[in-house]
C-alpha cells in the first residue's frame, strides 16, 4: 500500500507509512560470546572449536586488560592552538591501552 501526498506541487511518501511497512528485528548480545586474541583463521565457520576460548561479556574491550605501555600512545607534536612553540612529547589519546593487534 503506497500513502502519497500532494504538498506544494510535490508528491511525498509520508515518512510514517515507510516505517510502519518495515520489519524490526532485535538481537540481544548478551551470552554464549567467545574471545581469544590474535587472528583466528577458521573462527566464522560454524564447527569452529573456540572451548578454549576466554568467556566474555558484549561489549568487550580486550585492550583493557593491559599490559598498559606509554610507549604505544606516543607523540612528538606541537599543539598550535596551544600556542607551542616547540614539538613535545603527547601521550593520552588511547589511554596508552595496548589497542593494536587482532581479535
Amino acid at each position: 500500500m503506497k500513502i502519497k501526498c500532494f504538498l506544494h506541487g510535490l508528491w511525498i511518501v509520508p515518512l510514517m507509512a515507510c516505517s510502519a511497512l518495515a520489519e524490526r528485528t532485535t538481537t540481544v548480545l548478551t551470552e554464549g560470546w567467545t574471545f581469544k586474541k590474535g587472528a583466528q583463521i577458521d573462527a566464522f565457520k560454524p564447527a569452529f572449536d573456540d572451548s578454549e576460548w576466554e568467556q566474555v561479556v558484549v561489549p568487550h574491550d580486550w585492550a583493557i586488560t593491559g599490559p598498559f605501555d606509554k610507549e604505544i600512545d606516543k607523540q612528538i607534536v606541537l599543539i598550535v592552538q596551544n600556542q607551542e612553540k616547540k614539538a613535545t612529547e603527547k601521550t593520552g589519546r588511547t589511554g596508552a591501552l595496548p589497542h593494536i593487534g587482532e581479535g
